[in-house]
């Protein structure tokens, strides 16, 4: 983070997102907007710049959109969807839901969720 909150760069996958969760508590806790602002600019490449899949859905690595790879559950959605709730934005609710939501992904292999490293 810079002095101001901003991040140092922008984001490029949604794996570089992961520390939101941790920012947005800090900035809840402390009341500092530096942080809120750090949090915007992930919570905005999220919902208009990282990879999808055909249904919309985030991909966590872009390079592979066969998979839903359970990585991006567990701080992404809460993420955008804590971030809705603090700044009264439900398009980022929506797209918290709709990840983990999504049916026509296959998560893993043999549908059986499962953490991948590349």
């Amino acid at each position: 983070l810079t002095r101001d909150g901003r991040l140092a760069e922008r984001p490029k996958s949604v794996s570089d997102c992961m520390v939101g969760p941790s920012m947005l508590y800090l900035h809840e806790r402390t009341g500092q907007d530096g942080y809120l602002r750090g949090v915007r600019e992930m919570a905005d490449f999220l919902l208009e710049e990282a990879p999808r899949s055909s249904t919309g859905t985030l991909l966590y690595l872009p390079h592979r959109t066969k998979s839903l790879y359970v990585d991006a559950l567990p701080c992404v959605s809460p993420l955008l969807a804590r971030y809705g709730v603090v700044t009264g934005q439900g398009a980022f609710v929506d797209l918290a839901v709709k990840t983990p939501r999504d049916k026509t992904m296959p998560i893993g292999i043999n549908q059986v969720a499962r953490h991948i490293f590349p």
